[in-house]
């Protein structure tokens, strides 16, 4: 009874290589109605590097299907150096098309935050507040907070 149940295993694992290699079949057809170099010369810089890459991606995985099915262990360090280094080069380029959308420094606001972060009000005066800023609280030159600290250290 138990070789039945293997024959059947191995006769439905089988089934799903060959049903893996039409469907391979029918993708090759696809990728062969437009000639590789027709692509290349129509796509964007990202597109070529994307469309190389995956080439790349597809030789390693049928090489490594192909060294299984002989039963040799496709994991050898070699191929999966090159596997690592292909998925590295896709992350790559994730972040390179991502540029774009990434939050951008505000250089003045950081060169005002750090300016009024590092002011010392003993060792240089404060600029001419106007008296229409709401920011200063007061309609002299120098704050109320900062009259406190020149007298307190006068004294």
């Amino acid at each position: 009874m138990s070789t039945e149940v293997c024959n059947v295993e191995s006769l439905e694992k089988l089934l799903s290589i060959v049903n893996s290699i039409k469907e391979v079949k029918k993708m090759v057809k696809k990728l062969k109605k437009v000639a590789f170099a027709d692509r290349l010369n129509s796509a964007n810089p990202f597109e070529k590097i994307r469309l190389m890459l995956t080439m790349q991606w597809m030789m390693n995985s049928l090489f490594a299907s192909f060294l299984r099915s002989k039963g040799i262990d496709p994991m050898n360090p070699v191929l999966k150096h090159h596997l690592l280094r292909i998925k590295g080069r896709f992350e790559s380029i994730k972040l390179m098309e991502e540029g774009g959308e990434r939050p951008k420094l505000n250089v003045g606001a950081c060169k005002r935050f750090l300016r009024s972060a590092l002011w010392n009000p003993v060792s240089r005066p404060l600029k001419q507040i106007s008296a229409g800023d709401d920011d200063a609280g007061c309609s002299g030159s120098v704050p109320k907070k900062i009259r406190k600290v020149e007298e307190i250290n006068e004294d």
